[in-house]
């Protein structure tokens, strides 16, 4: 972490732990991490994106050991091919070659459909879960709610609650959201 960063971060933390002791503001936490690994809507949706994964996989090796097949025989029969059988082996490798090459690329390039479904899938988890921990948060009257897995330095001490089962109880129980706009 930058020292920028951590200076920044120190000095909001202590700025809204000399606020809320100031105006008596109700603070809690609740770690995201834990959410995401209990959280069973979320468990599932990654378990789903990890099968899809090993799907291309499976795929991905299958194009690659024909490739190599391909390349294999042609090395090995290239004395008994004639100039024209060895072009168009030459040309449907390189074509299978290609076309592993998009394939690999469309499955888990920068934009690929692993990426984008992950990010989209998140996208859609987060939306309930903020929805959730507002929803937790004004039940319980909290001014504050911080979120302790985020890998910067946050003011809390032991008596703000952790209200993250709390989240993940109702996270699992099941939500209709109302609207979500309030809250993030």
């Amino acid at each position: 972490m930058g020292s920028s960063k951590l200076i920044f971060t120190a000095v909001l933390g202590m700025m809204i732990g000399t606020f809320s002791l100031a105006n008596a503001q109700k603070i809690a936490y609740i770690n995201s991490e834990k959410i995401r690994k209990e959280y069973r809507e979320a468990v599932e949706s990654q378990q789903t994106i990890d099968e899809q994964n090993e799907q291309w996989k499976k795929e991905a090796q299958a194009m690659d050991k024909e490739i190599l097949s391909l390349r294999n025989h042609l090395e090995t029969q290239t004395l008994l091919l004639s100039e024209d059988q060895k072009i168009q082996k030459e040309k449907t490798l390189e074509k299978k070659t290609k076309a592993l090459e998009s394939f690999r690329n469309q499955k888990w390039g920068s934009r690929g459909q692993l990426f984008t479904k992950a990010e989209s899938e998140w996208r859609r988890l987060q939306e309930k879960i903020y929805y959730v921990v507002g929803e937790v948060a004004s039940d319980e009257g909290y001014d504050y709610i911080i979120d302790s897995s985020m890998g910067a330095f946050v003011f809390f001490s032991k008596k703000q609650p952790d209200i993250t089962d709390d989240v993940i109880e109702e996270l699992n129980k099941g939500i209709t959201m109302q609207s979500t706009s309030r809250y993030y």
